[in-house]
C-alpha cells in the first residue's frame, strides 16, 4: 500500500502473530480491490479483458452505487479516465483543456455500470477505481481479523482511515483518541474519542500538486471532472471504516449546505465541515464525541 499503517493493541492482548494477521488481511484486500497492480481483478476489466465475477468486489461496486445514487452522484468510482487525464495516478501532472475534459467526462458515470445476467460487472464501458471505498473496508477487514483472534482493543489506522476497536483502556471503558488534522496549519482541529466505530478524513492537502501559483487537489466533482471547491476537509465518523471512507468522498464533493443536510439525515453518520474559509460545521451529534 502507498499509505502508512499504524496499529495499536495494549500490551497485554500484544503479540507478532496478531500485528502479522491484521497486516496479512490488510495486503489480501488491497491486492484484490486495486486497480494498479497487473493482473488484478480490476485491472484486467479495465482493461477491457474480463468482466468482474468476485463476489466481493461485486458487493463493494454495488454499495459505491449504492452511496453514489444517496448523495446525488458526488461519490463515483467511474472517474478512472479522469484521474489518469490529471496525471494523478502517474504524478505526471497536467491541467486538462476544457475540450479533452469533456470528452474524458463522457467516458464517466455510474449509469455506464452494467451487470449481466450472471451478476458480473460487463467490461469495455467504462474503468473502475475502488480507492475511495476500498481502503476503509480492508480497514475494516484487518479489525475483524483480529476480533476473530480474540482481541478486544485495538486502534488500526492505514493513511487516516481509522477504526477503534473496544478501548484504548478497557477497565475504565476510556475511548481511543482520534485527532481531526487543522486543513490550514499545523497540529490538531479536534481531538475525539471513540469506541467500535470509524473515523475517516478527506481533504484537499492530502493528494496535490501546484500549477500556474495554484494548487489541484485529487478529489474530483463527478459533474465537471475539476477537483470539488468550498471545503478544505470533512471528516465522517460511522460504524464501519468503508462507510466513512466513501461518505467523507462524497461529501466533500457535495455543496456544503446540502451535504451537511444530507448527513444529518444519515443513520450512523456524524460530520465535521471545515471549509475553505476555515469555518467549522458538524452534525448534532459530534460535538458529543469532541475530547476536552
Amino acid at each position: 500500500m502507498d499509505s502508512f499503517v499504524i496499529l495499536q493493541i495494549p500490551e497485554e492482548e500484544a503479540s507478532d502473530e496478531v500485528f502479522e494477521l491484521a497486516f496479512k488481511r490488510l495486503t489480501e484486500v488491497y491486492e484484490k480491490f486495486t486497480a494498479h497492480l497487473e493482473g488484478t481483478p480490476i485491472e484486467k476489466f479495465n482493461k477491457g479483458k474480463e468482466n468482474i465475477d468476485d463476489e466481493e468486489i461485486i458487493f463493494l461496486i454495488k454499495e459505491s452505487i449504492r452511496i453514489g445514487s444517496l448523495s446525488g452522484g458526488a461519490f463515483d468510482i467511474t472517474l478512472f479516465p479522469l484521474m489518469e487525464l490529471w496525471g494523478f495516478y502517474s504524478a505526471d501532472y497536467s491541467l486538462p483543456e476544457n475540450e479533452k475534459l469533456e470528452e474524458t467526462l463522457l467516458l464517466t458515470g455510474l449509469d455506464k455500470l452494467e451487470f449481466n445476467d450472471m451478476g458480473e460487472l460487463v467490461c469495455g464501458r467504462v474503468k473502475i477505481d475502488l480507492g475511495g471505498i476500498a481502503k476503509g473496508y480492508a480497514v475494516d477487514e484487518a479489525a475483524a481479523a483480529l476480533r476473530q483472534a480474540g482481541i478486544k482493543n485495538a486502534l488500526f489506522d492505514a493513511g487516516g482511515d481509522i477504526y477503534a476497536l473496544g478501548f484504548r483502556d478497557e477497565r475504565n471503558k476510556l475511548p481511543w483518541r482520534v485527532g481531526i488534522k487543522d486543513p490550514h496549519g499545523e497540529g490538531i482541529i479536534n481531538l475525539i474519542g471513540i469506541s467500535d466505530k470509524a473515523v475517516a478524513t478527506s481533504g484537499e492537502y492530502e493528494r496535490r500538486f501546484e500549477l500556474g501559483g495554484k494548487s489541484y487537489h485529487h478529489i474530483l466533482n463527478p459533474a465537471s471532472g475539476r477537483p470539488a471547491e468550498g471545503k478544505s476537509s470533512v471528516t465522517v465518523i460511522a460504524p464501519t471504516a468503508k462507510k466513512a471512507d466513501a461518505w467523507a468522498t462524497a461529501l466533500f464533493v457535495m455543496e456544503v449546505d446540502p451535504a451537511l443536510e444530507l448527513a444529518s439525515k444519515t443513520e450512523d453518520l456524524e460530520v465535521l465541515i471545515i471549509t475553505s474559509t476555515g469555518e467549522k460545521l458538524s452534525t448534532p451529534g459530534f460535538g458529543e464525541l469532541i475530547i476536552d
